[in-house]
């Protein structure tokens, strides 16, 4: 078995095919990611979210549930938040069926914070995340605070240094990272050694066991989806040449082999992938409450994309040739849940954001391979697992 080394202190950040990765002891542009095995390993290092491209300059709660269902039974999903986009979450998200159960409103970039910029001082930088986080995405609030009051280290400092706080752009131009990793940081200390914790929503957590590829875990090592038939269809990009037409998170989140000694990001087994699924949901979320403030385009909605993509390929691939996993993720009622409401989520916010041409870069192309019908089917059959036909 791989085991991480120990690590040692976090001492930068840096960036590197549309994402950001923290550098640590592996040097300059070296995305280190943990495990469930140690706390002290899982807070070693983690893989960011998406930052803003293509000549941007920003950065990389929700509300009670239960909102008001269309005429057919479905949610209404075009209100709120961003564009319209209602039928796309009909299309994805089953009405009845657990992943469309929540109704939650969506994050609103509405609420003015024109007082919070104009008042601002470096040395008040968290409490300008968290009054416009209450504003924009209160659940983003939750998981700043929380990250920063149980997290072995402070997601705060390190993933926001004080060179970075010298004018309220910059620290906004942030506040997409700190709510995507003080989330892990809240979810790692909440599961501790008993499991994987996803705060999925507001009042919506699962804590999950036997997910991890290494100390006991039953899953595989997520680098494996490089070699399955759709890997093809969007391959790692070049080095050097951009990140149009091509995967850019592969080489943070796939890279490695299993059958090597060297512990790399895709040696993680499912229990990280859907952690990194779960904190790219409040990504695009953070993002559509600061949608005014985009110039140019963001990877918003093609991080939580490749994420369902990596989602279903992995359901598929542990159905044909692995199939105590798969058992595990279908018939395991905290597994199939934590799927079906993290999907669930993803679609209605993806729904708000249809017509959010700033908030996608290849997302048309990531929405095509996401509604391959094979891939699709995987989803449904969870759904039938559930009980829901």
């Amino acid at each position: 078995m791989k085991v991480q080394p120990p690590p040692a202190a976090p001492s930068g950040c840096s960036t590197s095919a549309g994402h950001t990765s923290l550098a640590t002891f592996a040097g300059p542009r070296k995305a280190r990611p943990i495990d469930r095995g140690s706390l002290a390993l899982r807070l070693a290092t983690l893989c960011l979210g998406p930052v803003w491209l293509s000549g941007c300059v920003g950065g990389e709660a929700v509300g009670s549930f239960g909102g008001v269902a269309g005429a057919d039974g479905s949610s209404a999903d075009g209100a709120g938040g961003g564009g319209g986009g209602g039928g796309v979450a009909t299309q994805h998200r089953k009405p009845g069926c657990l992943d469309g159960s929540l109704h939650e409103p969506g994050p609103t970039a509405d609420a003015s914070i024109e007082a919070l910029v104009a008042g601002y001082d470096k040395s008040q930088a968290l409490q300008l995340v968290v009054e416009v986080l209450a504003l924009r995405y209160p659940t983003g609030r939750f998981l700043v605070e929380e990250g920063i009051a149980k997290g072995q280290q402070n997601c705060f400092e390190l993933f926001l240094p004080a060179s970075q706080r010298g004018s309220a752009k910059q620290v906004l131009d942030r506040i997409e990272v700190l709510v995507h990793e003080c989330g892990h940081f809240y979810d790692l200390a909440k599961g501790g050694f008993s499991g994987a914790h996803y705060h999925i929503a507001d009042g919506v957590t699962r804590t999950c066991k036997g997910g991890s590829s290494q100390f006991g875990g039953k899953t595989f090592a997520r680098s494996l989806l490089q070699g399955d038939a759709y890997a093809p269809l969007r391959p790692d990009c070049a080095k050097g040449k951009g990140s149009h037409g091509c995967d850019s998170y592969a080489k943070i989140y796939l890279s490695g082999d299993p059958k090597d000694q060297k512990f790399e990001s895709g040696d993680q087994g499912f229990d990280m992938l859907h952690e990194e699924t779960v904190q790219y949901v409040h990504s695009l979320a953070t993002q559509m409450g600061m949608r005014d403030r985009v110039i140019g385009a963001t990877s918003a909605r093609d991080g939580i994309l490749t994420f369902l993509w990596y989602t279903e390929r992995y359901l598929r691939m542990a159905r044909l040739d692995y199939p105590e996993v798969y058992t595990l993720l279908r018939d395991d009622p905290c597994w199939r849940e934590a799927i079906l409401l993290t999907w669930g989520r993803a679609w209605r916010f993806l729904a708000m954001t249809a017509d959010e041409v700033k908030l996608g870069i290849d997302d048309d192309q990531l929405v095509a391979l996401v509604e391959d019908p094979e891939l699709l089917h995987e989803i449904e059959l969870l759904r039938i697992a559930e009980g829901c036909k």
